[in-house]
């Protein structure tokens, strides 16, 4: 889940392995901003989202009047689930990343039961909604969306972290058309050349080297950037099947079936959807495919490529690109004082 925009089709919750970190997961750093909030300082106008631990406002910041996004996680849930280390994680990379094709967090706070991220507000929805209401996209349309998800990986792997969650669903439209990547649950940063062997994410998109948990890497979000664009171009994903277990031996052992299509760009998916990690394109092969031949990735980088379509957004707190939810979520009411000093 991005912060909450959908539509009718989203993939279920169900559908996210929530994982067992290993033991190299944590790191903590230190930049975090300088205001300290409280639930006070918010007008809440509605839920946008929901997760399994997690629900999702929009809000208004009292003090500077403008729009946020308030991520209220249930702290009991959170330890039921086994996802302490997880949510330390989010929050020292949330706290760690400035970058203009990234969701921001401007502050953390808790409360005796809860814990919140303060979010930049993103009202263009998800890039699932654009999906689900038009199928596929052109080409073009995709090259677009795919290159500013480049800029968005490139970025995070100069920290040396794995995203580990590339999907429609975290993936938000901002007000201009640009693209913002979305929820960090799954990230982490690597030392180098250090491996991670948890098996976590969306099964559709997961690599066959998380899968197998034999280690995985960078590479691992190549493989993520593969199959969204499948999805983009042909309204699936490659591997899909009712059952998991046949999903997980479709990814590790199934040829890809590509549907036509053009051969620069049936030539990226097979570089990127290389079951072997070590055969898979890396970052310089894709920023010089001929699937990219349009892109001026200096230019992509300054936000300053003209995006296909810009969402509708009649004002800064326009939710209606964001589906309807009711406010009945359970988010439990147990007290945790120490466990979450980060916040």
């Amino acid at each position: 889940m991005g912060t909450g925009v959908g539509s009718g089709r989203k993939r279920s919750d169900s559908d996210t392995v929530v994982c067992t970190l290993d033991s190299t997961a944590t790191r903590h750093f230190n930049r975090v901003p300088d205001k300290r909030y409280e639930t006070s300082d918010f007008e809440v106008l509605r839920t946008v989202g929901t997760g399994s631990y997690s629900v999702v406002k929009l809000a208004i910041d009292k003090a500077s009047g403008s729009p946020v996004v308030l991520k209220v996680m249930s702290k009991s849930l959170i330890i039921r689930k086994g996802q302490v280390e997880h949510i330390k994680n989010e929050r020292a990379i949330l706290a760690l990343v400035k970058c203009q094709f990234i969701e921001q967090m401007k502050a953390s706070f808790q409360t005796p039961i809860s814990l919140f991220y303060v979010l930049e507000y993103i009202p263009g929805g998800e890039l699932f909604k654009l999906l689900s209401d038009r199928s596929v996209l052109p080409e073009g349309e995709a090259v677009f969306y795919a290159a500013e998800i480049v800029c968005a990986l490139r970025y995070l792997h100069s920290l040396k972290c794995v995203f580990r969650d590339l999907k429609p669903e975290n993936v938000l439209i901002a007000a201009d058309g640009h693209l913002k990547v979305a929820d960090f649950g799954f990230a982490k940063v690597l030392r180098s050349e250090e491996k991670t062997f948890t098996l976590c994410g969306t099964p559709e998109y997961m690599a066959p080297e998380v899968i197998e948990r034999g280690g995985h890497g960078l590479s691992t979000d190549w493989w993520q950037l593969g199959i969204l664009i499948y999805e983009m171009l042909y309204a699936t994903t490659p591997f899909t099947d009712p059952s998991p277990y046949q999903l997980y031996e479709n990814i590790i052992s199934k040829p890809v079936h590509y549907p036509t299509g053009s051969p620069v760009a049936l030539s990226l998916l097979a570089g990127l959807l290389q079951k072997r990690h070590v055969d898979r394109f890396t970052e310089e092969e894709i920023l010089k495919h001929p699937f990219f031949q349009t892109i001026d990735w200096t230019v992509a980088e300054r936000k300053e490529l003209r995006p296909p379509f810009v969402p509708q957004v009649t004002s800064p707190t326009d939710s209606s690109n964001f589906d309807t939810y009711n406010d009945s979520t359970q988010m439990g009411t147990a007290v945790y004082v120490d466990v979450f000093p980060e916040f």
